[in-house]
């Protein structure tokens, strides 16, 4: 309960998002595996690898940590490679990779990941940025009881490392990424802290099974998962000298409210709007309702830039407003305050 409670999950349930399922999906996968119900567990495992081309990672990820607790056989190559757990490994990793490429060559409409992680070329990346967030990273309390944790635990055992040192790859990518915001893990991002604390526990259980978990070991982990509970995390941002230490601010959840109109009258109004405009360029909001009437070039989100072609530009407004400042020759922001305002601004609205 202390788990379900804690600011890991609390923080994706303010701001849900599918990708969640991966995580579900591979958990379950693995609780499976360890019951010995294996085509059930491959089962799990490849809707995990469905929900996002990314999915099949994570899955390979939770079938080499079924490997290694496994534990047998590490002396016999043939038996490590012939296992099933690591055969599906690279069926799933597999998959992911061909999903990669399926996507950039077939629908190539955004770039994820220059827009989102590399931006141009990894430029951006310096020893003060690098610095900066690092720092950042050990003085609030999501990742350094993570990295803490982990620490405390592989006195115990090596297994512990497995689930940090296997997502360590994506760890990195988010602390280089050209958005700062993924830098901080946000929202549902922090789903890749969240899987290192699953990985924990489930290399506690198997080492509960295997007779071999110490007490004081159990009580690092309980100590761990309370500290990490909301109402911990909350106590400690009333706090105003470990406010400014750990730099961080509780979630918060909002209701979700509906746009309460018809998506296909907002279509229409849309395509009346922007019909015969020269340089209509359009938000991401905006290219999702009607993908296939705005090529790439005509779409603005996150860091592109608004350039001199974008004559005529269109967002929505009301619920579900998109706040992204609208300056040309200047980056767009994604934190959600309008920095400005353009004259060839158009807004879309079912009212308008």
């Amino acid at each position: 309960m202390l788990a379900l409670a804690s600011d890991l999950v609390l923080e994706i349930a303010g701001f849900p998002h599918f990708e969640m399922a991966t995580l579900a999906f591979c958990t379950l996968g693995v609780a499976l595996a360890q019951r010995g119900k294996t085509l059930a567990a491959l089962v799990a495992f490849g809707v995990a690898t469905l929900v996002r081309e990314d999915g099949g990672l994570f899955a390979l990820l939770f079938l080499v940590l079924l490997r290694v607790m496994r534990g047998d056989g590490w002396k016999e190559w043939r038996a490590i490679l012939g296992s099933w757990e690591l055969r599906a490994a690279a069926v799933f990793g597999v998959t992911a990779v061909a999903m990669f490429w399926i996507k950039s060559a077939y629908f190539p409409g955004y770039p994820t990941f220059s827009a989102n992680f590399s931006g141009n070329n990894w430029d951006h990346v310096t020893p003060t940025l690098v610095m900066n967030r690092v720092v950042y990273l050990l003085t609030t309390p999501r990742p350094f009881f993570t990295v803490a944790v982990t620490l405390a635990l592989a006195f115990y055992s090596w297994r512990y490392l497995v689930t940090p040192v296997l997502i360590s790859p994506l760890i990195t990518a988010h602390v280089l990424a050209v958005r700062d915001d993924l830098a901080k893990f946000p929202l549902y991002y922090v789903m890749i802290l969240l899987v290192i604390w699953v990985g924990h526990f489930i290399v506690t259980a198997r080492r509960a099974e295997e007779g071999k978990l110490r007490k004081s070991e159990a009580i690092i982990l309980l100590a761990a998962t309370i500290a990490v509970s909301m109402p911990v995390f909350l106590a400690v941002t009333r706090i105003p000298q470990m406010r400014t230490i750990a730099n961080y601010e509780p979630f918060t959840v909002d209701a979700l409210v509906g746009l309460g109109v018809d998506p296909n009258e907002l279509a229409q109004k849309t395509l009346e709007a922007t019909r015969g405009l020269p340089g209509v360029c359009v938000s991401n909001g905006v290219a999702a309702l009607l993908p296939d009437d705005f090529s790439p070039e005509q779409v603005f989100r996150g860091s592109r830039q608004i350039d001199g072609n974008c004559v005529n530009t269109f967002r929505f407004i009301g619920p579900g407003e998109e706040h992204f400042a609208l300056l040309p020759g200047q980056q767009i922001d994604p934190i959600g305050e309008i920095l400005g305002r353009v004259a060839h601004e158009r807004r879309i609205s079912a009212g308008q």
